[in-house]
C-alpha cells in the first residue's frame, strides 16, 4: 500500500482503514479495509507496512503491504516494564523506565536491541519524525521538544529544539509536517529539514458533542453564474438522497438525486430525464456533503451570518476539476450558502451559487419522498 497515506479509526475491537492520496482516487466516507483485533488489545501502533498489537507483553505485527493479513506474521515478546512502543523507519522504539532501546525488524524481528537510548529526565511524550535528512526521535520536555538524530546512532544531544506554542496538549509528526493541537486550533509546522517555529498554516477544529445532521427540509435559492434571478425550490435531504420541487409553468418540476444518479421529471408526465452525476462531491447527496466538506475541506475562519454563528469551507478534493465554498452552521451544521464551481477542459467554468432559507435539521422525512413515481420512465441515456 505504498502509493496511499492510511488514516486509521479505531472502535472497539476493530480498526478502519481510510485511504487518502494525491495523483489517484480520491478518500471515501467507507473504510478500505477494517482488521478486527484481539479482545484484550491494549494497544496499536502503525508504521509504513506494518501494524502491531500490543497484547500485555505480546506484540503481534501484521504485514499491509497489499491488504492486512487476517494473521499475525511475527510476535515479539515486549521487556518486563515496557510503557511505551515507538517505530523509526525499520526499528522499533521500546520505552522501560528512561531506557528507550531500539531493535532493528528490517528483517524479522531479533529479541536483542540494536541501540540504547536515555530519555531525559522529566520526558512527557516521544515522536518519530521522517524528513529530507533522515529520522529523528523527538523528545517532549515540560514545553520544549528536543529532535535527536537517529539515522545511524544516537547522538546524546538534540540537534533541533522546538519550543511547544502556549497549551500544547497533542503533538503528531506527519511526513515533514509536525502538528500540534491546542484548544481548538491545529497548527502546522515545516520540518522539512529543520523545525520552523512559525506555523505553515493554522485551522480550527469544530467543537465536538453537537448532534449530527441527518436530515433537513427548507427553501434553497439557485443562482447561476452572475445572474441576480434566483430560481427557488423546495428541498427534503437525507444521507446521500435530495429532492427538489420547483414550481414551472403551472405545474411542478421534480428532482431526486439518488447517490450519483439524478432524475428529472414534470408532475403528470410519463417521461423523465436520467442523469449520472460522476464522482466526488457531486455525486453525494446534500447531507452526506456537508459532512464531506467538514471532514476534509480547509476551514477559513467564521462569521456571524444573521445572528448564527457559520464557518467557511474551501472544498479543493475534486480539484482542479470542481471546487466548492460553504458557509456552514457552527451549531446544527445547515448550510447557508453553497458556491458550486465547475471547470471544463476547454478552460471555462461556470458556477452555481445556492442561497438556503428557513432550514430544519433532523426532520422527520415523510414516506415515499425519494421514491421515484409509477408510470414514468426514464430511458437510458436520455440526459
Amino acid at each position: 500500500m505504498n502509493h496511499w497515506s492510511w488514516f486509521a479509526v479505531a472502535s472497539g475491537d476493530e480498526v478502519k482503514f481510510y485511504r487518502f492520496g494525491l495523483g489517484g482516487p480520491k478518500s471515501g466516507t467507507r473504510p478500505f479495509e477494517t482488521l478486527r483485533l484481539p479482545a484484550t488489545a491494549d494497544e496499536i501502533i502503525y508504521s509504513g507496512d506494518r501494524l502491531g498489537v500490543r497484547t500485555g507483553r505480546r506484540l503481534q505485527f501484521f504485514d499491509s503491504t497489499r491488504r492486512f493479513a487476517r494473521m499475525p506474521k511475527y510476535d515479539f515478546e515486549l521487556p518486563e516494564g515496557t510503557s511505551e512502543l515507538v517505530f523509526a523507519g525499520n526499528r522499533l522504539g521500546i520505552l522501560t523506565g528512561r531506557a528507550l532501546r531500539f531493535y532493528d525488524i528490517s528483517a524479522g524481528y531479533k529479541q536483542q536491541p540494536e541501540f540504547d537510548f536515555t530519555v531525559p529526565e522529566g520526558t512527557s511524550e516521544l515522536v518519530i519524525a521522517n524528513n529530507m535528512t533522515g529520522s529523528w526521535l523527538g523528545v517532549r520536555t515540560g514545553t520544549t521538544l528536543g529532535f535527536y538524530s537517529i539515522n545511524r546512532k544516537y547522538r546524546p544531544g538534540p540537534e533541533h529544539v522546538f519550543t511547544l506554542p502556549p497549551g500544547a496538549e497533542e503533538i503528531v509528526v506527519t511526513g515533514p509536517l509536525l502538528v500540534v493541537k491546542r484548544g481548538d486550533t491545529v497548527s502546522f509546522f515545516d520540518f522539512a529539514k529543520k523545525v520552523l517555529q512559525q506555523p505553515r498554516l493554522e485551522i480550527e477544529i469544530e467543537a465536538s458533542g453537537l448532534p449530527p445532521l441527518d436530515s433537513l427540509h427548507g427553501t434553497m435559492i439557485t443562482f447561476f453564474g452572475d445572474s441576480e434571478d434566483g430560481l427557488p425550490a423546495e428541498i427534503w435531504a437525507e444521507g446521500n438522497n435530495l429532492r427538489t420541487e420547483v414550481a414551472h409553468d403551472g405545474g411542478v418540476v421534480v428532482s431526486l438525486q439518488l447517490g450519483d444518479t439524478l432524475y428529472t421529471f414534470k408532475d403528470g408526465s410519463k417521461t423523465g430525464k436520467k442523469k449520472w452525476l460522476g464522482t466526488g462531491l457531486g455525486s453525494m447527496g446534500l447531507i452526506n456533503q456537508i459532512a464531506e466538506v467538514k471532514a476534509n475541506g480547509i476551514r477559513h475562519g467564521s462569521r456571524e451570518i444573521n445572528g448564527v454563528e457559520h464557518h467557511e469551507f474551501l472544498y479543493n478534493m475534486d480539484a482542479p476539476q470542481a471546487g466548492a465554498v460553504a458557509h456552514i452552521s457552527a451549531e446544527t451544521s445547515l448550510p447557508h450558502m453553497w458556491i458550486s464551481i465547475l471547470n471544463r477542459a476547454d478552460d471555462t467554468s461556470s458556477r452555481l451559487t445556492m442561497i438556503y432559507r428557513d432550514l430544519e435539521a433532523n426532520v422527520a422525512i415523510p414516506e415515499g419522498t425519494f421514491d421515484l413515481p409509477e408510470g414514468v420512465t426514464f430511458p437510458e441515456g436520455a440526459e
